[in-house]
């Protein structure tokens, strides 16, 4: 799946998180990349719609794969 995504002529972003807990958002403290940066180890399900949602307008993570957490 991640070559079909990286390889399309198109800009893209995948955002990674460990794991996804119901609940409201508590918002996205942490953004990184595994094995690199220091990011936590959850995220409410509303959180991550809510960072996904934002990267429509975003160029900052365009062509990259961060991960999130709260």
């Amino acid at each position: 799946m991640l070559a079909v995504v990286t390889g399309a002529d198109l800009d893209w972003t995948i955002v990674r998180f460990a794991h996804c807990f119901p609940g409201s958002g508590r918002g996205v403290n942490y953004v990184g990349y595994f094995g690199r940066d220091h990011v936590g180890s959850w995220a409410t399900a509303a959180d991550i719609a809510g960072f996904v949602a934002a990267q429509v307008l975003s160029t900052r993570f365009i062509g990259a794969a961060p991960a999130i957490s709260h």
